[in-house]
């Protein structure tokens, strides 16, 4: 059991509480959600003793875990109640062979060698490690991080497991097996932090759903939330239940509704028949001698936008970073006449300014500079050009200088749009280096945005998103989509994937299996998506199947 008693923090330097006055009691597997950055991570933070014992700040209250005064106990006692798996798994990986990580985790526990090898084979059959064990830390995607990191605290069979944003970058088998996993730890207490709720229904019992620092509320009853009232996306079965006048999750129900009102959803599709921008002719790479994507064939055209899905390692980053330019074929011809901005999926790997104004404003201030060769869009987009604004951008590179701006060079008007759509007003100040993983994810979708590329590719663009900025980000691609400007957008979110594209590309180890037309989709695509593990939700497998 967890309580909390008055407990409220404020982080160093920070000018507000991240949590106020936070009195619950935690004893049934609990879903925590709400808008980025409103103390979802901090909660778990003051379970497993990082705060007050890493973080430092304003701490009041107090926090008992099974007992224990997390002010009165170590980090590392409490690491042995309640395991830690964070939003970033990079943060969390410290040995080069992936095993080798696992082992780590249970030797800092002290567990004994016969009992660390048990636990070992024990989890990687539970989660199916083999192909990752395979590979090197270094070489595994983001989702098999993240299941890397997942594996180490669930072998560590801490009483408590504390998951912030497990789902957000995993496929769907993965996702599949973490599910039927946490369900079968029939002896824990899970606390999950997490924005897309839909996928732990089946192993919660509560949700808290917090609007602020100040005010959540505590519900087992989803058909009795204003999802938008905490900017928390509403789950699909939800949404359709409502629409199918059924007051339960039962999906059979949910689909002989929605067939008897005939219900039909709005593509956003639009004609790609504009000029060719990229080209992808028999396109292989590898790693070390080890195949990444092969014989890929792809045409991208002004306006277009396409999704990326498969599962984790399947190529999509690797087929993105061959369209930058980032890496080159080692078979096979990349064609673009035109400048590409790709924001990666881990968002800190482009951050070198230490205020998120600055970070956005290199962009814009660096525009015709032409210092990138990936970065810099065609003259047709030229921005309306308005004088600099009052406050000051400081830093030209790392560790100091000044940018010598003037107002034919700079658009302070997109710069500020950008801040607003993406809601980075109250952390222009902030370092970006210590902001939430969707915060960072947003600032850094800012930066490259602020150049108007013509081709924009985003890896993962609603990992740690809450539900309000996932449809800005809908809103903000349908928006360049119909100025001209192409995007790629590599997702394991389905749901995103529906409101942005009707094209979707299928990949699977390293080649494309499909390529859907949304409005078209058959039988044999959603058959594909499944065996791809690839979830199509309720709708889609309906759509499909009457095809």
């Amino acid at each position: 059991m967890i309580i909390f008693d008055d407990v409220s923090f404020r982080y160093k330097k920070s000018t507000r509480f991240a949590v106020e006055e936070l009195r619950e009691k935690l004893d049934k597997n609990t879903v925590i959600t709400g808008p980025s950055g409103s103390g979802k991570s901090t909660i778990l933070r003051f379970i497993n003793g990082l705060i007050p014992h890493f973080y430092r700040g304003d701490f009041k209250g107090t926090v008992l875990v099974k007992g224990v005064n997390t002010r009165e106990s170590d980090t590392c006692a409490l690491f042995k109640i309640a395991g830690f798996v964070h939003q970033n798994p990079e943060a969390q990986i410290f040995n080069e062979r992936t095993e080798k990580e696992i082992i780590f985790t249970l030797e800092n526990a002290g567990l004994p060698p016969d009992d660390i090898s048990e636990r070992l084979n024990w989890i990687k059959e539970k989660l199916n490690l083999g192909p990752i064990l395979s590979k090197k830390s270094h070489e595994l995607s983001g989702g098999e991080k993240h299941i890397l990191t997942l594996a180490s605290i669930i072998a560590l069979g801490s009483p408590i497991i504390l998951l912030d944003e497990p789902f957000a970058t995993l496929d769907g088998l993965n996702r599949e097996r973490l599910r039927e996993t946490l369900q079968s730890l029939e002896d824990k207490l899970i606390i999950v932090a997490e924005h897309r709720i839909d996928e732990a229904l089946s192993f919660s019992d509560e949700f808290i759903f917090i609007r602020d620092s100040k005010n959540r509320i505590k519900t087992n009853d989803l058909f009795a939330v204003n999802f938008n009232e905490f900017r928390v996306r509403e789950p699909e079965i939800v949404r359709l239940a409502k629409i199918a006048g059924v007051n339960d999750l039962d999906r059979k129900a949910i689909i002989e509704g929605l067939k008897k009102k005939g219900y039909r959803e709005e593509f956003h599709c639009k004609d790609t028949s504009g000029n060719l921008l990229l080209s992808l002719e028999h396109v292989s790479f590898s790693y070390n001698g080890q195949r990444a994507v092969e014989d890929i064939n792809l045409t991208l055209r002004e306006g277009e936008v396409i999704v990326l899905l498969g599962p984790n390692g399947a190529g999509k980053t690797t087929l993105m970073k061959l369209m930058a330019g980032i890496l080159k074929p080692d078979q096979g011809v990349v064609k673009k006449d035109v400048r590409v901005g790709y924001v990666p999926h881990n968002p800190q790997d482009i951050f070198f300014k230490t205020r998120v104004i600055d970070e956005i404003m290199v962009g814009a201030v660096n525009l015709f500079k032409k210092i990138s060769n990936s970065l810099i869009f065609e003259e047709k987009f030229t921005p309306h050009l308005v004088p600099p604004p009052t406050h000051k951008v400081r830093g030209g590179r790392r560790g100091g200088g000044n940018f010598r701006t003037s107002s034919r060079a700079v658009n302070y008007d997109w710069v500020e749009k950008l801040i607003h759509l993406l809601s980075l007003e109250d952390l222009r100040e902030r370092s970006p280096f210590l902001l939430s993983e969707g915060e960072k994810k947003r600032v850094a979708m800012a930066a490259v945005l602020s150049m108007k590329p013509r081709v924009l590719l985003l890896d993962e663009p609603t990992t740690g998103q809450d539900g309000e900025t996932v449809k800005a980000i809908a809103r903000i691609i349908r928006t360049l989509r119909d100025e001209g400007i192409s995007i790629v957008v590599s997702t394991h979110d389905v749901e995103f994937a529906k409101e942005i594209s009707c094209k979707w590309v299928l990949m699977d180890r390293g080649e494309i299996r499909s390529i859907i037309n949304l409005p078209r989709i058959t039988r044999n695509d959603i058959n594909l998506m499944r065996e791809l593990h690839i979830e199509p939700g309720i709708y889609l497998s309906i759509n499909g199947s009457e095809s």
